[in-house]
């Protein structure tokens, strides 16, 4: 009778309370922290530490995404101590790509006499201690580790049995964000600066003690990436809401604090360094992907028109209903092929048991891709769904799924695991891959030439858009 009794004190427990239930939290950590074996975990993040490290030693051509940017202003901060773009600059990073840094992004105020470089600076210094000791596959190790960290994480707090350890498995490693785990790109560290408040506010309910404490160090993960990318500001309003709701000003002010306090030092480090508050500053600032500044002879600077004009809010709003199919769907940037656990996950919140807490963060992710697609009609992409990915776990109530788990698993064997192997080798592009053209093709990126893989060509009096290959 005892033992009937606690089960269904069990049972209540993982079915009652709010977002964050105490009895149902204790009972899910006691249980995953036990299955959750250190020695085979152990293992495969060392395993994927060790492949990090051994891809980062190969010489590429060219950069993957916006590496180059980032690497050699790690470089300069530890060998120059400056973010001032130099000669010795770009000889470091054509020892590591050959064709040369493409996709430098540099701004000057004075015609191109002074360069300096027009990326954040959060990642660069999160990365400089491990660029110090370990060179730059010390970069690769801290987002390789930053990936697993979440992961980790996730299955040792999140998951209640194998069921949900599974599904937890698959949304990390069974998706596109974990190809940028193998890049020298700031995309890992940006998820990261999600994921852990998030997980911080999931948590705040069982360890008062450290509440304070624990909600300071979210607010300054997510007020360093706000200066990165000011729409993941959007992440903090839920946090702030819902404890605005429940009146919990300390901890309401402590995640405020420290947002502010990492948002205002980085700005200030970069206002030391570049002399402009913001990276995405500057009367002139341009990206380089042929002929780069102190290399080409020609001045690059001249006749420098500025970055493309916006399309416009107007443009946005009319093409919005046509990009979010594209979103879900799309060859190249749609949730289906590239993150079909989110989609996955997306149908448990709908179906299953919700809150003010998850409300709040359904409308933080919707706001935040309609914005997207608003402000950028022509030339979104799949990174910006992958910087808000880790969000998504946290809109179930209960990550439990059995055979349905076939379905995620399927797609990401057809689409996600065909995307994953080509951005790690010179697989054959994925705009030729049978599987990826019954996709729709978004024709909405093809004004100003950002639809991946495809070129405009002239022939005679017409523009065609041609395959590159």
């Amino acid at each position: 009778m005892e033992a009937a009794r606690g089960a269904e004190a069990k049972e209540s427990a993982e079915e009652g309370g709010r977002f964050f239930p105490h009895a149902a939290e204790s009972v899910s950590l006691r249980d995953s922290t036990m299955r959750l074996r250190p020695l085979p975990t152990l293992c495969l993040a060392l395993l994927l530490l060790a492949l990090a490290w051994s891809l980062s030693g190969i010489r590429s051509p060219l950069p993957a995404g916006d590496e180059g940017t980032p690497v050699m202003m790690i470089q300069s901060l530890w060998h120059d101590h400056d973010l001032t773009y130099r000669q010795a600059d770009l000889d470091r990073a054509e020892r590591i790509w050959s064709a040369g840094p493409a996709g430098l992004t540099l701004f000057t105020n004075d015609g191109g006499k002074t360069l300096r470089y027009g990326r954040p600076l959060a990642y660069p210094l999160a990365a400089l201690p491990f660029y110090a000791v370990l060179g730059v596959r010390g970069i690769a190790l801290l987002n390789m580790a930053l990936f697993l960290a979440m992961a980790i994480t996730a299955l040792w707090r999140l998951a209640k049995d194998g069921d949900s350890q599974l599904l937890i498995a698959g949304f990390f490693f069974a998706a596109a964000a974990f190809a940028y785990a193998f890049r020298l790109e700031s995309e890992v560290f940006l998820m990261a600066c999600v994921f852990f408040p998030l997980l911080a506010w999931r948590r705040v309910e069982e360890e008062r003690r450290r509440d304070l404490a624990l909600l300071a160090g979210a607010g300054a993960l997510l007020g360093a990436a706000v200066t990165a990318s000011p729409l993941l500001a959007l992440f903090g309003l839920p946090i702030l809401i819902d404890l605005a709701v429940q009146r919990r000003w300390r901890r309401l002010a402590a995640f405020l604090l420290g947002a502010l306090l990492a948002a205002g030092l980085l700005a200030s480090i970069q206002r030391a360094g570049t002399g402009e508050w913001s990276a995405f500053a500057g009367v002139q600032r341009r990206t380089f992907d042929a002929e780069f500044p102190l290399e080409s002879p020609r001045d690059l600077w001249q006749g420098y028109r500025g970055e493309e004009p916006s399309s416009g809010i107007a443009t946005g709003l009319r093409l919005l209903p046509r990009n979010l199919f594209y979103v879900l769907a799309g060859r190249f940037t749609g949730l289906l092929p590239y993150f079909p656990f989110a989609l996955f996950v997306l149908a448990l919140y709908l179906v299953g048991r919700k809150d003010r807490a998850r409300h709040l963060l359904a409308a933080a992710l919707l706001v935040y891709v309609g914005l997207v697609l608003i402000l950028h009609p022509h030339d979104f992409s799949s990174r910006s769904l992958a910087l808000v990915y880790p969000a998504f776990l946290f809109l179930p109530a209960r990550l439990q799924a059995r055979r349905s788990l076939i379905v995620p698993y399927l797609v990401a064997g057809l689409w996600t695991a065909v995307a994953v192997a080509g951005s790690l080798s010179c697989l054959a592009p994925l705009a030729s891959s049978s599987i990826f053209l019954r996709l729709p093709l978004e024709l909405t990126l093809i004004p100003g030439d950002h639809l991946p893989g495809f070129s405009a060509q002239t022939w005679g009096d017409a523009v065609w858009i041609v395959p590159r290959e």
